[in-house]
């Protein structure tokens, strides 16, 4: 597939080039994830592994790549912070992170866990750093120790696109 594109990414100079997609990679994960208490973006892992992530083989070293990954997101917290966030790693360096912060839904008269389900998709572009094999995890961070965050049991889709400008 070959078209005309605006902008590829938002921060650089490329402006109405020429663009290929070369390769599409999706992949499917119907896991739950463990809790993330963390305060700093985390790898969302099942049973202590990694298991929301997307990997494209023989990207080339100027390609861009495309990745979205489509979640759900259950939060529940017993402190009154709120919100959590998620992001991408590309190996194991943070690339991107995203903060979602949004009122936790709590019965009137009833107190304890304020909880929140939340459909997320984030996009990032990454220029690829060299030749080779790219694998992008997802990332999940809470408030605070009072807060978790996971992936519950449901399809989740990871997908990666390679681009040649």
């Amino acid at each position: 597939m070959t078209g005309i594109i605006n902008k590829i990414p938002a921060r650089s100079k490329i402006v109405n080039s020429l663009v290929s997609v070369i390769q599409v990679v999706e992949r499917e994960c119907s896991g739950q994830s463990q809790n993330v208490n963390s305060t700093t973006l985390a790898k969302a892992q099942t049973g202590g592994s990694d298991a929301f992530y997307v990997t494209i083989d023989n990207v080339g070293a100027s390609n861009y790549v495309y990745v979205t990954m489509t979640f759900v997101t259950f939060s529940a917290t017993t402190a009154n912070a709120v919100g959590s966030s998620a992001g991408m790693f590309r190996g194991s360096t943070k690339i991107c992170e995203f903060i979602h912060y949004a009122n936790y839904s709590r019965q009137n008269g009833v107190s304890g866990t304020r909880e929140l389900g939340s459909l997320q998709t984030i996009q990032y572009m990454d220029k690829s750093p060299g030749t080779g094999t790219n694998t992008y995890h997802l990332g999940l961070r809470s408030d605070g120790t009072a807060s978790a965050v996971l992936v519950p049991p449901g399809l989740s889709v990871f997908t990666a696109m390679e681009i040649q400008v």
